[in-house]
């Protein structure tokens, strides 16, 4: 398949600079899937919560403790992941939501593999301290 004329990143700028619809819809259709799928794995397979936008689906089995929990719980990692640095949070992001190795995510981030572990080691001790409430007794 050959690569596409039009580079993400040019329709990125596009979007941010000109405002412009065609080049949001191309960017969505190039990459729904991929999104979709990583926020049905965020959510624990929740189809509905994933595909929700608004974030008020509710779990399929009533549980509404449980959603409550949940929502306590993305909020908590939100927080602990905005205290990382950008490397260590993108590498986070690539190794761990994107289900890359650390070598894939080195040359997705341009960096040495090294600085991958790094980043992550790092990221997983701050996130660790950070979310200790969360740690099973």
């Amino acid at each position: 398949m050959a690569p596409p004329s039009v580079t993400d990143a040019q329709l990125i700028a596009r979007v941010v600079v000109q405002d412009d619809r065609h080049a949001f819809s191309e960017l969505v259709r190039r990459h729904q899937s991929a999104v979709r799928a990583t926020l049905r794995r965020l959510t624990a397979g929740n189809f509905a919560l994933a595909d929700d936008d608004d974030g008020d689906a509710r779990p399929s089995d009533g549980a509404g403790g449980d959603h409550a929990r949940a929502a306590t719980l993305r909020l908590d990692m939100e927080r602990a992941l905005a205290i990382l640095s950008e490397g260590e949070r993108a590498a986070i992001v690539q190794c761990y939501h994107n289900d890359l190795s650390h070598e894939e995510a080195a040359y997705v981030l341009n960096c040495p593999v090294g600085t991958v572990k790094t980043h992550i080691l790092r990221a997983k001790q701050k996130l660790k301290s950070r979310l200790a409430a969360w740690a099973p007794s």
